[in-house]
């Protein structure tokens, strides 16, 4: 009976298949991707990045309401979330930068806000609930709608900055309330040459002639949307 592990030809070619297997193996081993621990690392920084500047702008926020935008200074909002005023000024330039970016969430917001009229079916009632949505957040929400509208040190922030698209926030809530002015006009509800320039009569409606200081939202839209029935309506 032949035993071929005594065979010289043998063992030197099982010692060299062996040798081949360990290569292979480094080498597979070396082609492995890099441990996912330093990914899971930067989420990890990345993610409490975004939480301590989402913490600063709630305290920049509540801070704002409770005593005005000019009394709170950028050392106060450090102070309410026992940060270094060092460490706000990592995630904000100056107090413009930091309004600018409530600003943003602001018109964020708006825009969120808006989004529940487009389920409303006549274009005349969903033109009016968008309005009652306007001023529902202008009474719920005035310091952020002076930010949003009133002041100009976010716009100064914005300038400093020289962006191509500042108001890219506003204008996504804008669009808005242009979409439903093109929709009555496509449906031949409302008459009106540029739904653009209709929406900027509604947009601006709410802050002419101190109305959000002497009148609720339903005196100024003169109640809950009516009910119409096919009538076309002069949008400006």
């Amino acid at each position: 009976m032949c035993c071929w592990k005594s065979h010289p030809s043998l063992h030197g070619l099982f010692s060299q298949a062996a040798i081949n297997s360990e290569q292979r193996s480094v080498y597979l081993w070396r082609k492995q991707p890099p441990s996912s621990h330093p990914v899971g690392i930067t989420e990890r920084k990345e993610r409490n990045k975004t939480e301590r500047r989402q913490a600063i702008l709630a305290a920049a926020q509540r801070l704002f309401n409770e005593q005005g935008f000019e009394k709170v200074s950028m050392r106060n909002i450090a102070e309410a979330i026992e940060y270094s005023p060092a460490t706000i000024y990592l995630y904000f330039k100056d107090k413009n930068e930091l309004l600018f970016a409530l600003q943003n969430q602001a018109f964020g917001q708006l825009r969120q806000a808006f989004e529940s009229v487009f389920s409303i079916e006549h274009p005349a009632e969903r033109l009016s609930a968008i309005g009652h949505q306007y001023l529902k957040f202008a009474f719920d929400h005035p310091e952020l709608f002076d930010l949003m509208f009133l002041m100009t040190k976010p716009m100064e922030a914005v300038e400093a900055r020289g962006e191509a698209a500042p108001w890219a926030s506003g204008r996504a809530a804008f669009d808005r309330v242009v979409q439903v002015m093109q929709q009555g006009m496509d449906a031949g509800v409302f008459r009106c040459p540029d739904a653009e320039v209709a929406a900027l009569m509604v947009w601006s409606g709410p802050r002419a002639g101190g109305a959000l200081s002497e009148q609720a939202p339903d005196d100024i839209f003169g109640g809950p949307p009516p009910h119409h029935h096919g009538r076309s309506h002069d949008a400006v």
